[in-house]
Order: structure tokens, then sequence, then C-alpha cells
């Protein structure tokens, strides 16, 4: 299993910086031509860290918990296919 991350963070509106709080990592793997994904979010009233968000949202997928899975579709970019169908 090679699992791979995405990391998601808001922008301020004005600075465009990085927001220091809140955030979202996605721990997403292929396999047999389906996506499966993870993910885990901070409260935007916690510091973001990476590797607790990779941590947890890596445990979840190895654990199947709360993983979701679709079709990998060719030629289009795995993290496009998860960002689009997350509210599906």
């Amino acid at each position: 299993m090679t699992v791979k991350y995405i990391h998601l963070r808001r922008r301020d509106p004005f600075w465009g910086h990085l927001e220091p709080r809140g955030g979202i990592t996605v721990a997403y793997d292929v396999i047999d031509g389906n996506v499966q994904y993870a993910w885990s979010q901070c409260s935007l009233k916690d510091h973001y860290n990476r590797a607790i968000g990779r941590a947890v949202s890596s445990g979840r997928l190895a654990a199947s918990k709360n993983v979701r899975s679709f079709p990998k579709k060719e030629g289009v970019n795995v993290v496009e296919q998860i960002l689009l169908n997350h509210d599906e």
C-alpha cells in the first residue's frame, strides 16, 4: 500500500498567507483501480500539524474507518477526483 497525502489549509483573504489554525489532511491510495481515501480535520481552535494529520488520516485508511471509495478515472488527476467526489 502506497499512501499519499493532500494537505488543505485556509488562506488569509487579505494577505494570502496560510492560516495557522484549522486544516484537513487526506490520505489516499489507489487499489485495483479504485481510489480509497480517509481524512482528518483540525479544529479552527487548534494549530494545524501535518504530522498529526498524516497519522490520523492514514490510521483511518488502514483501519477502514470512515473510508470512501470510487473508481479511478483514466487521464484525470486523483487529487481533483477526491476533491470533486468528496461531497457526493
